[in-house]
């Protein structure tokens, strides 16, 4: 494995946990060749790979401590199941706020388990103001694949990985969740390639 954080991300926690193991076989079976070889010239060979793999290990290391953090500080958000009802919404463009609130614009901001079976989450908006009289939900965004990308006691960032079947692209799209220790205050659309944001409000 290379020593790449965002491989690293994707890996899942049982695949983490396999890698960790690896790491540390390696490591200590390296240290076992270069104190019981007498080649001089093989001895260097192997002492130059130990940083490579220490480095990888230590990697590893951190992603599954910053899982276990993530699960700690947000253990009352579930993003395998999660649904935001806010009851309007700004728009930002550029930074610059440009429209609402509307005096009322129902959206939802649901998010669960990849739907594709990879790793990571769907993102998908409705409108909540009335259900379509045909298929009984308004979507207002379609769904998207995302991941997290990082966190802390206040935020959860997502970004989109991957494309869709017309070759959009999903890492134009991303989601903030603003919280307080898990109480969710709002949510927040980015439209990357369009400098926009959409604030829904609780």
């Amino acid at each position: 494995m290379k020593n790449d954080k965002t491989e690293i991300r994707d890996l899942s926690d049982s695949e983490l946990n396999e890698q960790i193991e690896l790491f540390r076989n390696r490591l200590e079976t390296l240290s076992d060749y270069i104190s019981e070889t007498e080649d001089a010239f093989t001895r260097s060979n192997m002492q130059a790979m130990l940083p490579r793999y220490k480095l990888t290990l230590d990697a590893l290391l951190q992603e599954r401590q910053n899982r276990a953090t993530f699960l700690e500080n947000n253990r009352s958000i579930d993003l395998e199941d999660f649904l935001f009802k806010s009851s309007d919404h700004l728009r930002y463009e550029n930074g610059t706020h440009v429209s609402g609130p509307h005096g009322g614009a129902a959206r939802a901001v649901k998010i669960e388990r990849n739907v594709s079976g990879l790793s990571g989450y769907t993102v998908t908006i409705y409108n909540i103001d009335g259900d379509h009289p045909v298929w009984q939900n308004n979507v207002q965004m379609a769904p998207k694949q995302m991941k997290i990308i990082s966190t802390d006691n206040q935020k959860i960032v997502l970004r989109g990985f991957g494309q869709d079947m017309m070759g959009g692209q999903f890492s134009d799209y991303g989601l903030s969740i603003i919280h307080d220790n898990g109480k969710v205050n709002k949510c927040i659309l980015h439209m990357h390639d369009r400098n926009i944001d959409i604030e829904y409000q609780g």
